[in-house]
């Protein structure tokens, strides 16, 4: 986080100092959770069909997964960092999460594209191309103070795998802390904690 710019430390230290404070409070945990949906997107994402998810299964799940988490803890209350190319998952787990956790609310945040992704994408450069030079340092800023601040909670959920997350995964995984893995099955998605760093499909 030392190398991280200004302009990106405007972004991660307030999710950063929010999470920090949880961690201080007795028999809390915190959580972090990136879902990669898709936005309409052309090439690499759209080929690979596997990434393609039902938006609702998928959280459902992933809340089911969070909430075994928290109960081996044995933890009474949470906080939740959620991170997503998808706008309405944060307003989602705000909504269905129990009474005791919190959804962390950066302070800091900009607006999705109505179709594809700011970065990662073959249509990406022409996604910002509609954009000035201080808004796409703006986006490039938020996006990497997220795949840091990732890698900064008690636990890592990554139900629709993303390269996104790489740095998060080894930043979870030095500290010891678990990271999730989804699967889907005749009764869902299922999760399953990351071993190893050396497997994983892309």
């Amino acid at each position: 986080q030392e190398s991280l710019s200004p302009l990106a430390l405007s972004y991660f230290d307030p999710i950063h100092d929010q999470l920090r404070g949880a961690k201080k409070e007795s028999g809390a945990v915190t959580m972090c959770v990136h879902v990669r949906q898709g936005n309409n997107e052309v090439g690499d994402w759209e080929e690979k069909v596997w990434r393609h998810v039902s938006v609702d299964e998928l959280l459902d799940g992933t809340r089911a997964s969070m909430e075994a988490f928290v109960r081996s803890r044995k933890a009474h209350k949470s906080l939740v960092f959620v991170a997503s190319d998808n706008a309405d998952v944060r307003p989602w787990f705000e909504a269905n999460v129990p009474n005791n956790w919190n959804v962390l609310k950066p302070e800091k945040a900009l607006p999705r594209p109505e179709n594809g992704v700011w970065f990662g994408d073959s249509r990406a450069n022409e996604v910002r191309g509609s954009l000035n030079q201080t808004m796409q340092n703006e986006i490039l800023a938020e996006t990497i103070a997220e795949v840091f601040a990732l890698g900064e909670c008690d636990a890592l959920w990554i139900p629709n795998f993303s390269t996104f997350t790489y740095p998060a995964i080894a930043l979870t995984k030095a500290k010891e802390n678990p990271v999730f893995f989804a699967s889907v099955g005749d009764e869902g998605y299922q999760f399953h904690e990351m071993n190893s760093l050396d497997t994983f499909q892309t």
